[in-house]
């Protein structure tokens, strides 16, 4: 079966070498059955925006809030800016789509 809108593998790559610890709690999954990487708002795109490293136990909890949405993007634009990540036509086009639930959002570096 493949996913619909599976991250590309320089996504994947980004995180596996340069910061794969969970998000949620800290921890690198190996106490809490490995790492996954999380689409913040579903499978709607497999951009890099909206990718968040979790354990797998934290995965597991995702409760899809704006909020939880909103937190996770934050802590993903920090990364991708100090991984010098240059925003693509799919982050533009991933951005347009979940606009709606960016009102009011504060990056806050």
């Amino acid at each position: 079966m493949k996913l619909q809108n599976p991250f590309p593998q320089q996504v994947r790559l980004m995180y596996l070498y340069n910061s794969y610890t969970c998000w949620e709690c800290g921890g690198n999954g190996s106490q809490s059955g490995g790492m996954e990487l999380h689409h913040i708002w579903g499978r709607v795109s497999g951009s890099a925006l909206n990718s968040a490293p979790l354990c797998k136990e934290c995965h597991s909890h995702i409760g899809h809030t704006v909020e939880e949405q909103q937190n996770y993007l934050r802590k993903t634009i920090i990364f991708l800016l100090s991984q010098g990540y240059i925003l693509n036509k799919e982050d533009n086009d991933f951005l347009e789509l979940v606009k709606k639930d960016l009102r009011g959002f504060k990056l806050s570096v």
